[in-house]
């Protein structure tokens, strides 16, 4: 049961880190069109390299 927990303790946590491109590690903003994230699916936008797709990188923060 506490693996279970484990799992979903991290399931909530994810999102919290931030985005980086997968080109370049440079920051990605996500781009707002109106039905992104509900019909379509959600598109980042590197200002760096000109990077524009529907994958992002998640860096995770260790806990110390």
């Amino acid at each position: 049961m506490s693996a279970l927990l484990d799992v979903l303790r991290s399931i909530r946590k994810s999102g919290q880190g931030p985005l980086s491109c997968p080109q370049c590690g440079a920051a990605v903003k996500r781009s707002r069109a109106p039905l992104e994230g509900w019909i379509l699916p959600i598109r980042y936008l590197c200002e760096e390299c000109g990077y524009a797709g529907f994958l992002a990188l998640e860096k995770q923060q260790h806990d110390e």
